[in-house]
Formats: structure tokens, C-alpha cells, sequence
């Protein structure tokens, strides 16, 4: 069973104050603290989309849903397509909780979008120019699917 390792933090983020959450229209359901990515919108639809993946290290990544109109309390920070997320964008140097789909994330891993839509995944190796990561773990993933407390800093 999933497990979220710091339950206290339960919408939004513990951010820099001159740094902003960003609000997208979603593309369907989202997930609460899952990475989203920028989405093509509908033909006549000016606003930007924020979907999930199952891309892993997906150039499109924007950042982490973190609320919106969506049922919190049930766990999805967008309950359909068109409703509003809020987002914590990458670089933000934010204090924030992403999903994971690995129980082998340890303190100061990396983490960029995961192959599981809604969940982000571990990257051993940053120096490759192509990597684009969320963030960097605080906390040790005790299961798959764990929700972890992250650093979403400036360059890693």
C-alpha cells in the first residue's frame, strides 16, 4: 500500500514567497502531487493544458500538480478534462511531495516523469543534457507508489 511520508503538507506547497503556482486547464483526471506536462490544446482553445505521462525524463514536463477544482480530499487535483490544476512549476525552489512509482528512491535521488502516468521515477545519472528533472528527494520511498516530500530547486 502506498504510503504518503508526510501527510500534513496537503495542498499547494511550502514555497519561496516571491515564487508562484501556476494554473493550467486540465487535459482529464490528475492526480494530486502527480509531474504533469504541457499538453496541446483543443482546435480554438487559447489557454495551455497540463495532462500526465508515461514518458519517462519527458521534455514537456512542466511541474507537479499541487490542487485546483478537483476533489483533494479523494486525491485528484483535476476531476476531468477542463477543470482547473494548479501546478508548481520545475525550478521554483519549492518544498513540495511528488507520487513514485519505485521503492528505490532514497534521500537526494533525482526525479524526473516516470513511465507510470501519474507517478515520477528516479534518474541515476544527471549529467546527460537531455535529463529534465522535478526535483530532489528528501525522504526514502518505503513502496511503490509512495508520496515523498521534494526540493524542486533551481539547476540540479
Amino acid at each position: 500500500m502506498a504510503v504518503d511520508l508526510f501527510p500534513k503538507l496537503k495542498e499547494l506547497t511550502l514555497k519561496h514567497p516571491d515564487k508562484g503556482i501556476l494554473s493550467f486547464i486540465a487535459n482529464g483526471v490528475i492526480k494530486m502531487w502527480s509531474p504533469v506536462v504541457l499538453i496541446v490544446p483543443p482546435a480554438g482553445e487559447k489557454l495551455p493544458r497540463v495532462g500526465t505521462t508515461t514518458t519517462t525524463n519527458d521534455p514537456l514536463v512542466i511541474g507537479i500538480a499541487a490542487g485546483g477544482s478537483g476533489d483533494v480530499a479523494n486525491g485528484n487535483a483535476a476531476d476531468e478534462a477542463g477543470d482547473v490544476v494548479d501546478v508548481i512549476p520545475i525550478h521554483s525552489a519549492a518544498i513540495t511531495k511528488v507520487r513514485v512509482n519505485t521503492s528505490t528512491v532514497d534521500i537526494g535521488s533525482y526525479l524526473v516523469t516516470g513511465a507510470t502516468a501519474t507517478q515520477a521515477d528516479f534518474i541515476a545519472d544527471t549529467t546527460d543534457t537531455r535529463v529534465h528533472v522535478l526535483g530532489k528527494s528528501f525522504q526514502d520511498a518505503q513502496t511503490a507508489a509512495d508520496v515523498l516530500l521534494i526540493f524542486m530547486g533551481g539547476s540540479m
